[in-house]
């Protein structure tokens, strides 16, 4: 069953993945977060006052490899142009250190705690794989990635 608010998906997180929920605390702009890391992956779960209904996921990748960045960019890029959709994935580049990060957001009242732990494992996995390969996978022209955990349905 999805969740009312941002606190039920956070405390019904935390009681899937089996660890004990820490303490949420709003910043001065309503912000409220939770960090975690993964198999070595960092994962934010964030929730602002300007989007009430939304949870923002945001994955760090790591960094482009300096021997092919333009490649590597423009491949991310285009990722984003394929995956298409309200609330599919976005790659970024993280303004404090220059690295890949994937950003996505999950709608309060179509996310339950079980989807957003399934999400995460996902993301990390997918985030792990570009890690060692620095690629999304199988990807093509005019075709999606095809790397584990990181397909465009997955996130409808």
């Amino acid at each position: 069953m999805a969740v009312a608010s941002f606190e039920e998906l956070y405390l019904g997180f935390f009681s899937v993945a089996g660890l004990p929920p820490r303490v949420l605390v709003a910043d001065s702009s309503g912000t409220t977060a939770f960090t975690l890391t993964l198999h070595d992956v960092q994962v934010t779960v964030m929730h602002t006052a300007s989007t009430p209904d939304i949870a923002f996921v945001l994955v760090e990748y790591g960094a482009v490899p300096a021997s092919n960045s333009r490649a590597s960019w423009d491949m991310l890029m285009d990722a984003n142009l394929q995956m298409l959709g309200r609330h599919t994935p976005i790659f970024g580049r993280n303004p404090l250190n220059g690295e890949v990060v994937l950003r996505l957001g999950c709608p309060l009242d179509g996310t339950t705690p079980v989807d957003l732990y399934q999400r995460l494992i996902s993301m990390v996995s997918a985030a792990r794989a570009w890690r060692e390969h620095s690629s999304l996978g199988d990807q093509q022209a005019g075709h999606p990635p095809n790397t584990p955990g990181l397909h465009p349905g997955m996130f409808a």
